[in-house]
């Protein structure tokens, strides 16, 4: 039996997403993704509120080995984003998605 390799198993193989959620103490979970693709990892911490998971601490995004953005979550709330070394707040972060939605509107409108 011979094993063949196609471009679709490789574009396939290329796409894979891993996801590892491992518990580290109890309802404390350390969360980790990434892909191939772009070469993106993401590493977080989830804690276990009533059954659901909800994000909570330091996320750190890599891109290619590189540090690109940390965010800090506080009951599955985002509350302080640092992105290429530029620090946002929750309330810059609120007035942005506001900002997006005008704009947004605005365009559906015309």
């Amino acid at each position: 039996m011979r094993l063949l390799i196609t471009d679709e198993f490789l574009w396939d193989l290329y796409q894979l997403q891993e996801k590892v959620l491992e518990e580290v103490t109890d309802n404390y979970y350390a969360y980790s993704e990434g892909t191939m693709k772009d070469a993106t990892h993401q590493v977080g911490f989830f804690k276990n509120i009533n059954g659901e998971l909800v994000r909570t601490g330091t996320w750190k995004q890599y891109i290619n080995g590189e540090l690109r953005s940390v965010g800090v979550y506080d009951n599955d709330k985002l509350v302080k984003l640092v992105y290429d070394g530029v620090e946002y707040s929750a309330k810059d972060l609120y007035i942005y998605r506001l900002e997006s939605r005008i704009r947004s509107l605005t365009t559906e409108t015309q």
